[in-house]
């Protein structure tokens, strides 16, 4: 994937890009990750005849450090001034996790430049635990190499549940390290607090198609999404989410490009 800079308003955007087809495919990472989560899966994109963009939201992979007064609306209107740069027509955005809010207020926020959207995992949460991720306004660096390790692999625990850094699984650590690195430890749970995408799903008018998987911590508000978001397609992958397993990346992308090439 090629990699560039957008200079925008309120700091420059690392974004990957790939292909030349007629239609543009906007991928929003899960936080605290980066655009480097589809690298394996972009080149099936590509082969399908799509043009793709992977930014590093603001505050993630190689893009400046957001602002401390932040909010999903500001990620969508920053991406909003990304695509202003990198293109004159609208995209499929698809996003996850956070990266699923971020998409849901870009589709809303900015309606010309978003023709659809494909949602992986909606974070609905429950009082208790907007209230938690309230509280986290900072969070406190590693005080230690081991702790740097410690919280990344209790991120990707997060994601992949039971996972154990082994021969076979310790390649998925590398990037997840990096990634968490990049961002200080600078936490957006405050961000994503301040945020009501159950409010919000019910006014997309674009084609939506939502995503989930067995074991993805998100997966549990699957159905609850779906009772906001009418009418949508939905898939709900079996198991652990294919993004993490390269052997699974053809599986996502069929179900994605068979929602936008039926």
């Amino acid at each position: 994937m090629r990699r560039s800079y957008v200079d925008t308003s309120r700091g420059q955007v690392h974004v990957r890009s790939a292909g030349d087809g007629e239609r543009t495919l906007l991928l929003v990472h899960w936080t605290p990750l980066s655009g480097r989560m589809f690298e394996g899966v972009a080149p099936l994109f590509v082969d399908a005849g799509f043009r793709v963009i992977a930014p590093d939201l603001l505050g993630y992979g190689r893009s400046d450090a957001r602002p401390a007064d932040w909010s999903i609306a500001a990620w969508a209107n920053n991406l909003a001034e990304v695509l202003d740069e990198l293109t004159s027509q609208s995209v499929v955005a698809l996003g996850g996790h956070n990266g699923a809010s971020v998409v849901v207020e870009l589709a809303l926020g900015h309606p010309e430049h978003v023709d659809a959207v494909v949602l992986d995992g909606c974070p609905i949460l429950t009082p208790s635990l907007r209230a938690a991720f309230s509280a986290l306004t900072a969070s406190r660096p590693p005080a230690s190499p081991q702790e740097v390790l410690d919280r990344t692999i209790g991120l990707l625990t997060e994601y992949i549940p039971g996972y154990q850094p082994t021969g076979d699984s310790l390649a998925l650590l590398w990037p997840a390290l990096t990634d968490y690195l990049a961002t200080d430890f600078v936490s957006s749970a405050a961000v994503a607090a301040r945020y009501d995408i159950a409010e919000r799903l019910p006014k997309l008018e674009q084609p939506a198609l939502l995503l989930g998987s067995e074991f993805d911590p998100l997966g549990a508000t699957f159905d609850e999404a779906m009772t906001f978001l009418r009418p949508a397609q939905h898939h709900m992958f079996p198991g652990n989410h294919p993004l993490h397993f390269p052997q699974r990346h053809r599986e996502y992308a069929d179900i994605v490009i068979g929602f936008l090439k039926p």
